[in-house]
């Protein structure tokens, strides 16, 4: 399988597949504010919204929906990184196309390092995150920085977060609502109220990847599992896993109860395949689980796969 690490959260796994490259020239994002010129080599990703040079090698963007520079940069520090065990190679400040921004060069546990660019105003902040192999720093990191440097943003620019998404909700008479789209993780909350954090109230966190087809659904489920205990998440008991069709989509969905933060949580996991695209759909409650587990089902029923 094809795959990098990428700073998101919950999946942390993205594949490979990519179109045309840009010749030098401006590109707009999908699905985003932000235009950036490619570093030599990158090309416009269908996986992930950003760029990609080859299997270890991408260029990641965010609107981050919720909050501004500030308060999205609180823990964008030094300390913090090392607190989590991160080396940091290089950190500033800088101006991007005007705005106020904080870059960061790091390097965790794994081959790997990353180049991390945040900016904004008061208004709003983005996002721009690069992963590398460590061994084509010398070659690789001041293309990134040199693209990372000429990026421009349009703060005005209207976005349709479903142009150009792989999947539609249909008629959807669940409680949950579409709220905000970050990095192809699409939320959805109680009637599509939109928050920075939903960490005590539920909601539905939906995202397509391509599907390779030497991994079974299962191995998907085990990986989504994996990745909530990752994050701090404490299994407690796995009940109902179906196997089954959703809207003539081969399916799997499974009940993950769980502990997180001292609270006792339901996280309804759903995967629906179809060819060569994976849709993943995390549903997640600390009460009320038989009527949330109703309004999950609801919104899954109702969803595409373009």
């Amino acid at each position: 399988m094809k795959a990098k690490i990428i700073l998101i959260i919950f999946i942390v796994t993205f594949f490979s597949n990519c179109i045309g490259q840009t010749n030098g020239k401006y590109l707009n994002i999908r699905s985003t504010r932000l235009s950036i010129i490619p570093p030599n080599g990158f090309y416009e990703s269908k996986s992930i919204i950003g760029l990609e040079k080859d299997e270890k090698t991408a260029i990641q963007v965010m609107d981050l929906v919720g909050g501004n520079f500030e308060s999205n940069t609180a823990t964008f520090t030094i300390a913090e990184f090392k607190k989590k065990g991160i080396s940091v190679l290089e950190f500033k400040d800088l101006k991007i196309d005007g705005f106020n921004a904080k870059y960061a060069n790091i390097k965790g546990a794994d081959e790997n390092e990353r180049a991390l660019l945040v900016f904004g105003d008061s208004s709003f902040s983005a996002m721009v995150i690069a992963i590398f192999p460590s061994s084509s720093r010398n070659k690789l990191l001041p293309e990134i920085e040199n693209s990372f440097l000429k990026i421009k943003y349009n703060k005005s620019l209207i976005i349709d977060p479903f142009a150009n998404s792989n999947f539609k909700v249909e008629e959807n008479d669940s409680k949950f609502k579409f709220a905000k789209v970050s990095a192809n993780m699409f939320t959805f909350s109680e009637n599509g109220i939109v928050k920075k954090s939903y960490d005590n109230e539920p909601m539905v966190i939906i995202s397509t990847y391509p599907f390779d087809k030497t991994m079974s659904k299962e191995k998907l489920i085990d990986q989504m599992q994996n990745g909530l205990i990752q994050q701090g998440f404490i299994k407690k008991e796995i009940k109902n896993i179906s196997k089954k069709s959703i809207n003539g989509y081969d399916t799997i969905e499974v009940e993950f109860y769980c502990e997180h933060k001292s609270k006792y949580k339901l996280t309804f996991m759903t995967i629906l395949i179809e060819k060569d695209k994976a849709l993943v759909f995390y549903g997640i409650t600390e009460s009320n689980y038989a009527e949330n587990l109703v309004e999950f089902k609801k919104l899954t029923s109702k969803i595409k796969i373009k």
